[in-house]
């Protein structure tokens, strides 16, 4: 706070939409999830943690907006991106979905019983046929003058 009100070159707070801007991103994205969050019955309930992480998620949204796009415009222009810049963070968001799908598909996050998950690694060089089991026993058990 002290940066922003004793280090600043201008009149703070000039532009009302940014200021607004500034106070929801604040607001709706720290303030309230972190009253949210230091409830306890918040944090049981899935839904309502739902809804305070996707309000953090807005107020981070919020912010790359307010840093990047609506503080530098220029109040008399019109800003509109270019077909590179729209594309280039559309890739962004499509390489990040990708990524986490990819982790969900190979990774076991999602497993709600990780005791009946099956970590063993495949062995695919002792195969095991179906007549070479005596009694039970596998084939790589078996001596190996005795597999032939």
């Amino acid at each position: 706070m002290f940066s922003l009100l004793a280090l600043s070159d201008g009149p703070f707070f000039d532009r009302p939409a940014l200021s607004l801007s500034f106070i929801l991103e604040l607001g709706l994205g720290f303030i309230v999830p972190f009253v949210m969050f230091t409830q306890q019955s918040v944090r049981e309930n899935d839904r309502r943690r739902v809804i305070a992480a996707c309000l953090v998620v807005f107020g981070l949204v919020l912010n790359r907006f307010n840093v990047s796009m609506f503080g530098m415009m220029d109040p008399n222009e019109i800003y509109y991106p270019s077909i590179i810049e729209s594309l280039v963070t559309i890739g962004i968001i499509a390489g990040h979905i990708l990524f986490f799908v990819l982790i969900a598909r190979y990774f076991p996050i999602f497993e709600h019983h990780p005791e009946t998950v099956d970590y063993a690694i495949p062995d695919h060089f002792h195969k095991i046929d179906g007549d070479s089991l005596e009694a039970g026993v596998p084939v790589s058990a078996k001596p190996v003058s005795d597999r032939r």
